[in-house]
């Protein structure tokens, strides 16, 4: 056979092969705009979503307004901007299409101050049949259950509510301010037994400088989002096969920071999945923060002068606020955390003068 029939016969074979090649590239070219489109537009939903977390009838309630502590995220204003944000996004004018996309939408959560809602569809009898409706959730809080048996209800910040079960009551308010009114009154009543000795330690660890509380009261919101996500978004499976989607959903792999992040601020976690994308299907989220709670806390020491065999403490006039970041520098020798601030203005008017670690 001729060189040329053999250069023929190779460029027959491997022409479908550079077709195919070049088709696939293009199919991966397409995939990857279409991915880096969607991502932006999940993201600036999700972002503006969490600024209509601010939202609030009442002035009490307003962002700034006072203690972060009465602050009460408006879900309904931050879910109805997220899906407008992201109607535009996509394109999704029509009732028809905007359906199309929510069912792609397995879960939307909203973190607030001292708990979480989940948005999903839920199964209701509309009197004929079962049909399914997108709604919240209940609040869901974020509770720790402490080796004695103590409920304890965690914050964003260092508010705490804990069930007082000698009293039949709940008390809420600072770490310190509750472990104390808690502890001192069960000690006396209890022959000098605690209530919730794990508060007490976490009180002694603050005033030592190390944040037991915080690193408690993080993994303890955070497994609690890890696990009710999951578990909702499995369940959504069910509703997407009645729905005629073959997509299985499963929640994706999220960092550890990122999960750290929810616990700083109030803000909107969303999930988009399965979206037909070239060969592939479209699967991420986007957290978005409302920049209410993120702001760095002061923090209030007090010189001890004696410390009393009841647990009560003598202080003396030496008082000091600072950025919560300064406290490994600041030598906690005879000085007990007292007071958790927001502003400057607000330590000052307590009596305590600002130290600044540079």
């Amino acid at each position: 056979m001729k060189l040329t029939n053999f250069a023929v016969v190779a460029v027959l074979l491997l022409l479908p092969l550079f077709v195919f090649n070049n088709w696939h590239v293009l199919g991966q070219k397409e995939a990857l705009h279409l991915e880096t489109r969607y991502n932006a537009a999940i993201t600036s939903a999700v972002q503006d979503g969490a600024q209509a977390l601010t939202f609030n009838e009442k002035p009490e309630f307003e962002a700034g307004y006072g203690s972060v502590k009465k602050y009460r995220a408006n879900k309904e204003a931050a879910l109805d901007t997220f899906l407008h944000t992201l109607y535009l996004n996509f394109n999704a004018e029509d009732a028809v299409t905007q359906g199309t996309l929510m069912k792609y939408i397995p879960l939307v959560a909203v973190v607030d101050f001292d708990g979480y809602y989940l948005y999903e569809p839920k199964p209701y009898f509309n009197g004929t049949e079962t049909e399914y409706r997108h709604v919240f959730s209940e609040k869901k809080p974020y509770v720790y259950l402490d080796a004695d048996g103590n409920n304890i209800g965690f914050t964003l910040d260092d508010t705490v509510q804990v069930y007082d079960r000698a009293h039949n009551r709940w008390e809420e308010g600072r770490l310190e301010d509750v472990e104390k009114k808690l502890n001192r009154e069960y000690y006396v009543d209890s022959q000098n037994a605690l209530l919730s000795p794990a508060m007490h330690e976490w009180v002694l660890q603050r005033q030592a400088g190390n944040n037991l509380f915080d690193n408690i009261r993080r993994t303890t919101i955070i497994q609690a989002l890890q696990q009710d996500v999951e578990t909702e978004i499995n369940r959504y499976n069910t509703y997407s096969q009645q729905q005629g989607i073959t997509y299985t959903f499963t929640l994706p792999t999220i960092d550890q920071e990122q999960w750290n992040n929810t616990v700083d601020d109030i803000g909107l976690l969303a999930f988009i999945q399965g979206i037909p994308m070239g060969d592939k299907t479209y699967n991420n989220y986007a957290l978005g923060g409302s920049r209410i709670v993120k702001r760095e806390a002061l923090v209030g020491v007090r010189e001890v002068i004696t410390r009393n065999p009841d647990g009560t403490v003598v202080y003396g006039n030496r008082m000091y606020s600072f950025r919560e970041s300064c406290l490994p520098q600041f030598d906690m020798t005879n000085y007990d955390r007292t007071e958790t601030f927001t502003t400057e203005k607000e330590a000052a008017s307590k009596g305590y003068r600002p130290w600044d670690c540079k």
